[in-house]
């Protein structure tokens, strides 16, 4: 991980959502499976390039949509300023609860789950004591044309946070510190981005 070098990256399992709270299943996006197939995909053989074959994303994806317990507001509160990490803490317990078998890591396995939300979201972090991540993603960002050019990134991006890495842009302003996918690159295609060697260096993965 970055800046932390005992956690191993060598592998990681990626466990897949797509959520919708109870009071928007008439927005159910009918072709999210190979919305969220296509996306981890790109962004699985982006982190393998990225990180030369010596870190790699394997995936799974829960095969039904997952109908959450309460209305949107209950996950999003009434603030969603810095990407809605509220809901993040809000589903994950739910889901844990609801899909123990399917959420259970194997051992030398860094663990991830990815949420992609019919709602407003874009976000991701460690989990306590690093042995875990998970990120969110407003479906909105891979699915409609305004965003299309870049959602991968922005999955990826979010995705990102979950190995530590931390944002490379002015959070106020948007300004970047950097042109990588942790920074200005999160608006341009995967296929032209990058992860800044800087930070790939300070997860200690590559020889000195």
């Amino acid at each position: 991980l970055y800046k932390k070098p005992s956690f191993s990256i060598e592998d990681i399992k990626l466990k897949l959502f797509y959520v919708i709270p109870k009071n928007r299943t008439d927005k159910v996006f009918k072709e999210w499976q190979s919305l969220l197939k296509n996306t981890a995909d790109e962004a699985s053989l982006f982190h393998s390039t990225q990180f030369r074959n010596l870190s790699k994303i394997t995936y799974d994806i829960y095969p039904e949509p997952v109908i959450l317990e309460n209305d949107n507001l209950y996950y999003d509160t009434e603030n969603t300023n810095n990407g809605n990490p509220e809901a993040i803490r809000s589903i994950i317990p739910e889901l844990e609860e609801r899909f123990k078998d399917f959420l259970r890591p194997k051992l030398n396995e860094r663990f991830v789950i990815g949420l992609v939300y019919e709602g407003v979201g874009a976000s991701g972090a460690l989990g306590e004591g690093a042995d875990k991540g998970a990120f969110i993603l407003s479906r909105s960002f891979l699915a409609e044309d305004e965003f299309q050019p870049f959602g991968s990134s922005l999955f990826y991006h979010e995705f990102g946070h979950t190995l530590g890495f931390p944002d490379m842009y002015d959070l106020s302003s948007n300004q970047p510190f950097s042109e990588d996918i942790m920074g200005g690159g999160r608006r341009k295609p995967l296929s032209i981005n990058y992860i800044d060697s800087n930070l790939l260096k300070e997860t200690g993965i590559f020889p000195n």
